[in-house]
């Protein structure tokens, strides 16, 4: 069984309903924009990882960050910045935990 994915979030992250995938990370996911259901407090949400264009080391290194949409469920971590942890619990089903 696959590494979790763990990792603190960022202000903006809850603020904006989204979790930075790192890149090194993305294969412990379902492919970018393949929607996969994601479980947190014993209720599943259907979610997907999406790229986003970015030019944050400027205009000649255009790239993408990938960002997990956590638009449906990033009101319950209270936390300004939470500690999450993924899990793969099936092959369409994660878990995502606070620690």
């Amino acid at each position: 069984m696959p590494k979790p994915y763990t990792r603190r979030l960022s202000t903006t992250e809850v603020k904006e309903g989204f979790i930075l995938i790192q890149k090194d990370k993305l294969k412990l996911f379902p492919e970018p924009g393949q929607a996969f259901n994601l479980r947190f407090k014993d209720k599943d949400y259907y979610t997907r990882i999406l790229p986003v264009r970015c030019t944050c080391q400027g205009p000649d290194k255009p790239h993408c960050h990938w960002r997990l949409d956590a638009s449906g469920f990033i009101h319950l971590l209270t936390d300004k910045r939470p500690s999450i942890k993924i899990t793969k619990a099936e092959d369409t089903l994660y878990e995502l935990e606070l620690y």
